[in-house]
């Protein structure tokens, strides 16, 4: 192989080590993505659960207020 020849698969080498890489970090971040969704669900599903207990809550005392 030619200088040259060398210098070109070195290079090429380096741009599919370069896409490897990126590739890498994208699907590093979309796991961390993935898991910080999989957080803010979890966390939703707990205040909208508390937020429909204090309603509920309301709901008794205003009844109680209305009936009393």
């Amino acid at each position: 192989m030619s200088d040259n020849g060398a210098f070109t698969a070195i290079e090429r080498i380096e741009r599919a080590l370069a896409r490897i890489e990126a590739a890498t970090a994208q699907t590093s971040q979309s796991r961390t993505n993935d898991l910080a969704l999989a957080e803010m669900t979890a966390r939703h599903r707990a205040l909208s659960e508390e937020t429909r207990r204090a309603v509920a809550d309301l709901d008794l005392l205003l009844s109680g207020i209305s009936n009393g």
